[in-house]
């Protein structure tokens, strides 16, 4: 659930969210609506005002720098830019694939794109909000009895990082007896990106042939790790449902995104994000079976 707040950037984007929004704006894959030649990217900001010298080559690299360069004032113009409906000269599939891939990258940001009488506006998304799925979808998750132990060297990875894994499993545990929903939520998020990155390592090539591997060009993130294991079926759609917190748990670690986002997470937040982990093992036990 969103609010109805118009926002601004006011601070710089993340590195990863800014190569998402170059790989739009170039058409990086066959995916996206439209494929932007270096004259077409000098076109596209010369209409925001703003100077470029895109040239022949690698297009992406110098996006990405260039962006990164940007004033967030600039960054917010391109990105409504990009999901203004005359960008696309109706066609509406086309404009209905780029909001969604704009949405997906901003979301760990703390923002969405909404269209407020047919215009883009920039709202803020409260990563926090556990009615964005419905109370009774949210309380029937919750409810599930998952019978499994959380004893990580059970899983199919290396020895040496299952004990370190699982001394994060435990100490989440102990965090959450403890009440410390912010620990419990970092300790959970960093064991299961370490659980999903070592299936990802025995499995490049299949993770690389996902949506998600498609558009990664650096390490992997629990973000787009949960959404290749799911298209992979290692996990379910559950775990991409409801893992929102889980999956933005880097995000937290600085007190200043967390202000800007105002997270303030609760035991409730802390026990999804317990019952999210504890379905991904499950799942990830029941896929090493089928394996073996």
């Amino acid at each position: 659930m969103a609010s109805s707040k118009q926002v601004r950037f006011a601070d710089p984007l993340a590195p990863e969210t800014l190569e998402q929004i170059a790989e739009l704006l170039i058409g990086w894959g066959d995916d996206f609506p439209i494929n932007r030649r270096a004259e077409d990217l000098n076109l596209f900001f010369e209409r925001l005002g703003i100077q470029s010298d895109a040239e022949r080559g690698d297009r992406r690299q110098w996006l990405v720098e260039f962006l990164e360069d940007l004033q967030p004032l600039e960054v917010e113009k391109t990105v409504i830019k990009l999901a203004d409906p005359r960008t696309y000269r109706g066609k509406t599939e086309d404009l209905a694939n780029a909001t969604t891939f704009l949405n997906n990258a901003l979301k760990a940001e703390g923002f969405e794109i909404r269209f407020v009488d047919g215009r883009p506006t920039l709202i803020e998304r409260l990563l926090n909000d556990l009615t964005e799925f419905g109370e009774s979808e949210k309380d029937q998750f919750l409810r599930r009895k998952i019978d499994v132990d959380l004893v990580v060297k059970d899983l199919a990875i290396d020895p040496g990082l299952a004990a370190l894994i699982q001394q994060r499993v435990d100490e989440a545990k102990i965090a959450g007896e403890q009440k410390m929903p912010l620990a419990t939520i970092f300790l959970l998020g960093s064991a299961l990106e370490g659980l999903l990155l070592a299936y990802q390592q025995k499995d490049k090539e299949g993770f690389g042939r996902t949506k998600a591997g498609k558009q990664q060009r650096k390490e992997w993130t629990l973000d787009p790790l949960i959404d290749a294991s799911a298209e992979l079926n290692i996990l379910g759609n559950d775990v991409k449902e409801f893992g929102f917190a889980l999956r933005n748990f880097r995000n937290y670690i600085h007190p200043r995104k967390q202000i800007k986002e105002d997270f303030s997470p609760t035991e409730d937040t802390a026990n999804l994000c317990l019952q999210v982990f504890k379905v991904a093992f499950s799942q990830l036990k029941r896929f090493d079976d089928a394996q073996s």
